[in-house]
């Protein structure tokens, strides 16, 4: 049933199409419609509703005798002057009165102060009274009672349930009349934010669930609003009540903001139990969602197929709604265009030849460069994802001059995901990003705050290096990355190492100039075995052209300590750097005990350590045979 009083200044209901102050043998000609479309003639002797009385407009009517002051008074004054008159606690006794109509207008009268003044009837001790009259027989005082604890319940929850109302608003779930339905799964939404494992335990999740295929369209809206809250923290319930297929059919209603929340309680559910959302075929419904012409159903849908796309990508690609995303990245609301994003990175995870078949590249590249920030950082880590796969058509979608200036100018997120998808670039394209200047802006982010961008910044640079070293020096990027050597990140000390190996290669003296020897011999002993592998091997480059130098530095007694203590990549590049060293140094050789340890390796099981330690031996051997001898023949046993 429809058609309750909107305010206080009202008067009791009239029929629609009737209007205030009407005589009251006129509503004996009128008719009301039932939701389910059928009409029903309005019974002129149904109590109370037969009786007209004075509304705001000065229409003259009677009042019921047994209506108290305070309730003629509410129904002429505005809701403030009802406060400040002092007769709430008035109208708040009335909801116990034997009189139907003055319990009725009581409560209507409290429902409506309860939309600012709540407070006041809470103070007056209305919520045990009204929790009484939500198994009350007539259905408009359900109504209303469940209304005002709707009202009270956003500031006073812990009142409402320490009063017992969940128990009764449960059972109005399944009650027959339209509205005490809505209004008590309303109260249960808003008593939930705090109060939701008592919902739960009351079994609400069964009975909203029940009434999701609801003839009321408004009703079905309400309970997946309040299945959405209670599913935040227990999507397990919804699920096990069988609210996902009644949702999943909801995706279809006309009411669009129907679909919305359906979509939205389903991205809950999905994120926890994505293959029961799935086998209640979810997917081609969210899908068919994708390009409605409604902004909040696209989103909403593109939300609740991201937990989906990633477990269970197939599917979502079996629904063909790659194109459609790809669609919504060339649209005008932000939201669209970076949840689209979101679930074709999804996709791209597993399938990146798909998305980039769809399109998506160009599209993806120009919300680099959109207003809105998400849009930027989605695309970016879209674009990361099939840069793993297809580096070279991301580079020919024109991104890496997009994901340089994001970079330089982007917020802290757009920074890290820009210079990662530059990261996977650098790999086989390094020759772009130099042309696009992306060198010195990587140079200038590698004492940047965010240790992520640092490291990605650097983990580009290794690759540039190794194709154009000069690159980075003309960048002054050898000091910055020497600066980094004490770091306390592993993996940056790791992959800054690295770096100034590559540097090295070409360009040593840049590298020793700038001070980095010092620092490398003392990662020798570092706690991370990668940066001690990669300084070692970046001393090695150094060994030939500077050997006195890393003597100086004391290298050479940690080399040679770290040649049976360390695993086969370190001990190789140990024995190259020492063969580097003693080429020059041969006596050093003696002076640490080297020679030994050296002559162990000669039957090394990896042959390129038994060709170093060869090497290095030979040449020790130039200045002190007899040493080199005595200790070849004890490996072969000669002595």
């Amino acid at each position: 049933m429809t058609g309750r009083p909107a305010s206080l200044h009202q008067g009791l209901p009239v029929s629609p199409g009737l209007e205030p102050g009407a005589p009251a043998d006129a509503l004996s000609d009128t008719v009301e419609s039932d939701d389910d479309g059928s009409d029903r003639e309005t019974d002129p002797t149904d109590g109370h509703r037969a009786v007209a009385r004075t509304d705001l407009c000065g229409t003259e009517a009677t009042n019921s005798p047994t209506m108290s002051d305070a309730l003629e008074y509410a129904q002429q004054n505005e809701t403030e002057a009802v406060v400040e008159s002092g007769m709430v606690d008035d109208l708040v006794r009335l909801l116990d009165a034997d009189e139907e109509a003055t319990r009725e207008e009581a409560a209507r009268v409290i429902a409506e102060l309860c939309v600012d003044n709540e407070d006041k009837a809470v103070e007056s001790g209305a919520v045990s009274k009204l929790v009484a009259n939500l198994d009350y027989a007539h259905d408009d005082i359900r109504e209303d009672a469940a209304t005002a604890l709707s009202r009270i319940a956003g500031e006073y929850a812990w009142r409402v349930v320490e009063a017992g109302a969940i128990p009764g608003l449960v059972d109005n779930l399944s009650h027959d009349y339209n509205d005490t339905q809505r209004m008590s799964a309303a109260t249960l939404e808003a008593v939930a934010e705090e109060y939701s494992r008592e919902v739960v335990d009351a079994e609400a999740v069964p009975e909203l669930a029940a009434i999701l295929d609801h003839r009321d369209g408004q009703t079905r809206l309400q309970a997946t609003r309040t299945l959405q809250r209670l599913g935040r923290e227990y999507p397990e319930a919804v699920v096990e009540a069988g609210a996902v297929p009644k949702m999943v059919t909801n995706l279809g209603h006309d009411d669009e903001s129907l679909r919305v929340v359906s979509a939205y309680t389903l991205t809950q559910t999905a994120e926890e139990y994505p293959k029961r959302v799935v086998k209640s075929g979810a997917v081609p419904s969210l899908a068919a969602n994708l390009n409605h012409a409604n902004e909040d159903v696209r989103v909403s849908s593109s939300l609740a197929l991201q937990p989906l796309a990633r477990e269970y990508p197939k599917q979502v690609i079996k629904t063909e709604a790659a194109p459609k995303l790809v669609g919504n990245l060339g649209r005008d609301h932000d939201r669209t265009r970076s949840v689209a994003a979101w679930v074709l990175e999804e996709i791209a995870t597993e399938f990146p030849k798909r998305v980039v078949k769809a399109k998506a590249l160009p599209k993806l590249v120009d919300n680099l460069d959109a207003d809105h920030e998400e849009s930027r950082v989605r695309a970016a880590r879209t674009l990361g994802e099939i840069a793993k796969a297809y580096p070279r058509q991301v580079v020919k979608a024109g991104a890496v001059p997009e994901l340089v200036a994001s970079l330089a100018h982007g917020n802290e997120t757009l920074k890290s995901e820009s210079t990662f998808v530059l990261g996977q670039l650098s790999k086989t394209q390094p020759e772009h990003l130099v042309e696009a200047d992306a060198v010195p802006v990587l140079v200038d982010h590698l004492d940047y705050e965010n240790e992520r961008v640092r490291l990605q910044s650097t983990y580009c640079l290794i690759y540039i290096s190794k194709a154009d070293p000069q690159a980075v020096v003309d960048a002054d990027g050898v000091s910055e990355l020497v600066a980094n050597l004490r770091n306390r990140a592993d993996k940056l000390r790791a992959s800054t190492t690295k770096t100034l190996g590559e540097i090295a290669k070409e360009l040593p003296m840049k590298v020793d100039t700038a001070g980095a020897i010092p620092e490398l011999v003392q990662l020798l002993s570092d706690s991370h075995s990668l940066t001690r592998k990669n300084a070692t091997w970046a001393l090695g480059q150094l060994a030939r052209e500077y050997p006195q130098r890393l003597v100086s530095a004391g290298a050479v007694p940690k080399l040679v300590f770290n040649l049976d203590h360390e695993h086969d990549p370190t001990v190789k590049q140990t024995t190259f750097a020492l063969a580097g060293i003693f080429e020059e140094h041969p006596e050093r050789a003696v002076k640490v005990g080297a020679i030994s340890k050296i002559a162990a390796n000669l039957d090394h099981e990896n042959p390129t350590i038994q060709n170093y330690s060869e090497g290095a031996l030979d040449r020790i051997a130039e200045e002190f045979p007899e040493r080199v001898e005595r200790e070849r023949d004890r490996q072969t046993g000669w002595l």
